[in-house]
C-alpha cells in the first residue's frame, strides 16, 4: 500500500481516537492531523536499512554544503502503530536541513506488523540509533553534535533511549548514550506508560499491546520500558507541549520534568498556548519554531564548546 494511502487509513483511525479522547468529535485545538498530511513531501533522502524487515530502515537528509553537519535523530509518533510512518515528519526534517542540521529519521517495527511491539519496537530504535556511527563514517555528519527528537509515542522512545543506563544491569537493553548526544527534545511526549494506559482513547489502549501484556509481566515490563521508571536520563531533556493537547495530557510533560529534576537530572518544559497535539510537528507553527530553537540551541552550544576547546 502506498505511503499516503497508509497514512489516510491512519487518519481515520486517529480520528476515532480523538472522538474518544475529547468526547466532542474532532474538537482538537490547534493544527489538525489533516493539515500535517496535506504538507508537501520534500525530496526523498538516502534510505538505509539496518535490518531485514521492511520497517527496519532510516532516512538520512543532509543540508546543502560540505559539512560536517550536526544531526537530529528523529523518531515519529503514531501510537506505536503501523498505520503511521516516518513520512509524516519528513517536512520537519526538511526544515531542520534548511537550518543546517542533518537528520536521521528512524523507522521501526510497529504494532500490527511482524516483530512490532514487545520487544521488536525497542530493539529497532536501539539499532537504528547505533547506525548513526556508521553513517558518520561515510557521510558529512558530525555524530559529536547530536540530539534526539521524538513526537508523542516517538517521544517516549527517544526518552527511553536516553535512559537505558538505568535499566537493570543484566538486561540486553542496558547501555549508555552515544558520546555526542547533547540532549532529548520531546514533542508532546508520552513519558509515563502506566498513567497513559489509564486513558480512554485508542492510543492509550495501545500501551498494553506495546508491552505484550498477558496480565502477568506488565509491571516488570513497565520498569524496563517507561521513562518515568528510569530516572534520571543521562542527558538534558527539554519537552515542548501544546496546552490544548487532547491526545497526550499536559501532565505527561509537567510531572516528568519535575521528577527528573528531583532525581538530579536536567529537564525543562515549554508549554505553548493554543497549541494541540500536532502543532509541535507542523513546520509553520509556533510550537515547532520554539522546538527548533531548542534543538539549534543544544547543537550551537556544543559547537561553541568545541571551538573554545572546552
Amino acid at each position: 500500500m502506498p505511503k499516503r494511502a497508509r497514512s489516510a487509513v491512519g487518519f481515520l483511525l486517529l480520528a476515532g481516537a480523538l472522538c474518544l479522547v475529547t468526547g466532542t468529535g474532532l474538537a482538537q485545538s490547534g493544527v489538525s492531523w489533516s493539515q500535517i498530511m496535506d504538507l508537501p513531501q520534500p525530496p526523498a533522502g538516502q534510505v538505509m536499512a539496518y535490518g531485514d524487515a521492511p520497517s527496519q530502515f532510516g532516512e538520512l537528509r543532509l543540508p546543502e554544503g560540505e559539512g560536517p553537519f550536526p544531526v537530529a535523530v528523529l523518531i515519529h509518533g503514531g501510537c506505536w502503530q503501523r498505520h503511521y510512518g516516518a513520512d509524516h515528519i519528513a517536512p520537519l526534517a526538511a526544515d531542520l536541513n534548511e537550518h543546517g542540521v542533518a537528520t536521521w529519521a528512524i523507522e521501526y517495527r510497529r504494532l500490527g506488523e511482524p516483530g512490532g511491539g514487545w520487544p521488536g519496537t525497542f530493539d529497532d530504535v536501539v539499532v537504528g540509533l547505533a547506525q548513526l556511527e556508521t553513517i558518520a563514517g561515510n557521510y558529512p555528519v558530525d555524530a559529536g553534535r547530536m540530539v534526539l527528537v521524538g513526537h508523542s509515542a516517538g517521544g517516549h522512545l527517544a526518552l527511553w533511549l536516553a535512559s537505558r543506563e538505568r535499566i537493570v544491569t543484566d538486561h540486553r537493553w542496558r547501555g549508555g548514550v552515544p558520546d555526542g548526544l547533547q540532549g532529548v527534545v520531546g514533542l508532546a511526549a508520552i513519558t509515563d506508560l502506566a498513567e497513559y494506559a489509564a486513558g480512554k482513547g485508542d492510543c492509550n489502549a495501545a500501551v498494553p499491546m506495546l508491552l505484550g501484556d498477558d496480565g502477568s509481566r506488565y509491571a516488570d515490563r513497565l520498569g524496563l520500558a517507561s521513562p518515568d521508571r528510569l530516572m534520571p536520563p543521562a542527558v538534558p531533556v527539554h519537552l515542548v507541549h501544546g496546552r490544548e493537547d487532547r491526545i497526550v495530557p499536559l501532565s505527561q510533560t509537567v510531572v516528568y520534568v519535575n521528577n527528573v529534576n528531583r532525581a538530579g537530572g536536567s529537564a525543562r518544559e515549554t508549554l505553548v498556548a493554543g497549541a494541540g497535539h500536532f502543532d509541535p510537528i507542523a513546520p509553520f507553527s509556533e510550537a515547532w519554531a520554539r522546538a527548533r530553537g531548542v534543538i539549534l540551541g543544544l547543537l550551537e552550544e556544543t559547537g561553541q564548546q568545541e571551538e573554545t576547546g572546552q
